[in-house]
């Protein structure tokens, strides 16, 4: 019996082996199978979206670091405040939208996001940014519609912003950091107090602008010529809103802006009453349907220019002699206003001549010859 017992003996020690091993791969599938339940559980953290019992503010302090989480979507829930931690545990996020919620303030640490995209904050109770946001140095687009937002922090240096949504909010004028997004192409000011556009904005440096909507606002007025010549170099604007404003005429210089395929300065009431443009043009949205007929009015007023009156135009109003011929400028009668009556007679002859030539006017136009 000794020799089979002294036989057996590595036989069972091989099958404490292989019983080992096999605790061991159990033990390590076991673990692999809690590392992926894990990073699911955390993964469908970005697919919050309705409100539920479980989606209550503030945003509870559990959350994992989610370095591989790109989008994140919270809105439309009851969160009305970010904690810091928030964005230092979503370090790669591409996308985040938290429209829809009651936020009112933004922290600090949005800075971190270095990677984000597009931010959606439209439809919460934001009254300002943090200074931090224009960390954000690879942003494309931001919506910040249906806010109380008044002003804005430093923006240059967004370099990369296509779109940004402002409308919605409070704002009385474009603030001047706009000026400073060079690569902005879909900007909108719609549905806010703005009663002008501000002499020294520089629109000119916007040179990648195709979209401006500035609707439902209550502009009134256009800048003097010397500020506004700087709005007629936006070379590349395809769709220019002034929809539902309170302004009294059009700018006449508008056939400079040689791209424009929709011109709107539909419900402007002061507009309508006038009798100086036809119903028909102020419907229209056809940019060269405008811009023809406000060429034409243009070349019609120069013609009825006493010579003091243009040299007022070009002396007091700071007007180069090629700008005055080359039509850059706006409506001629605007900048006659504040001038004293000249050898042209008194500007009540003016107006009922104007008035006289107003029938004439539309028939001429075409839209042949725009250069």
């Amino acid at each position: 019996q000794i020799p089979t017992l002294l036989f057996s003996l590595p036989v069972n020690q091989q099958q404490y082996q292989q019983q080992d091993q096999q605790q061991n791969q159990q033990q390590n599938q076991q673990t692999k199978r809690q590392q992926i339940q894990q990073r699911h559980k955390s993964a469908s953290i970005h697919k919050l979206g309705q409100p539920s019992s479980h989606n209550n503010s503030p945003l509870a302090p559990n959350y994992n670091i989610l370095d591989f989480v790109e989008e994140f979507n919270a809105s439309h829930n009851k969160i009305t405040t970010l904690p810091s931690f928030f964005m230092t545990c979503l370090l790669n996020l591409r996308f985040l939208d938290l429209s829809h919620n009651k936020i009112n303030m933004i922290p600090p640490s949005i800075s971190v996001l270095s990677s984000l995209e597009d931010l959606v904050l439209s439809h919460n109770n934001l009254i300002a940014l943090p200074n931090e946001i224009s960390l954000l140095s690879s942003i494309l687009g931001i919506s910040l519609s249906h806010n109380s937002l008044s002003y804005l922090p430093d923006l240059s240096n967004f370099k990369t912003i296509k779109v940004l949504d402002l409308s919605h909010n409070s704002f009385l004028e474009i603030p001047k950091t706009i000026s400073s997004l060079s690569s902005i192409e879909d900007l909108n000011f719609s549905h806010n107090h703005l009663s002008f556009l501000h002499p020294a904005f520089s629109w000119s440096l916007l040179t990648s602008l195709l979209l401006l909507d500035l609707s439902y606002n209550q502009i009134s007025s256009f800048p003097p010529p010397q500020n506004f010549g700087s709005f007629l170099q936006l070379e590349e604007l395809l769709i220019l809103n002034f929809e539902s404003n309170k302004l009294p005429g059009i700018f006449y210089g508008c056939w400079k802006l040689s791209s424009l395929k929709s011109l709107n300065f539909k419900l402007n009431p002061e507009l309508i009453e006038t009798d100086e443009i036809p119903e028909d043009i102020i419907n229209t949205t056809d940019a060269k349907e405008i811009q023809s007929f406000c060429k034409n009015k243009w070349r019609k007023q120069l013609k009825k220019l006493s010579s003091k009156d243009k040299q007022n135009l070009i002396e007091h109003k700071s007007i180069s002699q090629s700008d005055f011929f080359d039509s850059s400028t706006t409506d001629i009668t605007h900048f006659l206003s504040s001038f004293p009556d000249s050898d042209s007679g008194d500007s009540t002859s003016r107006r009922q001549r104007r008035n006289q030539s107003n029938n004439n006017d539309r028939s001429d136009y075409d839209t042949s010859d725009l250069s």
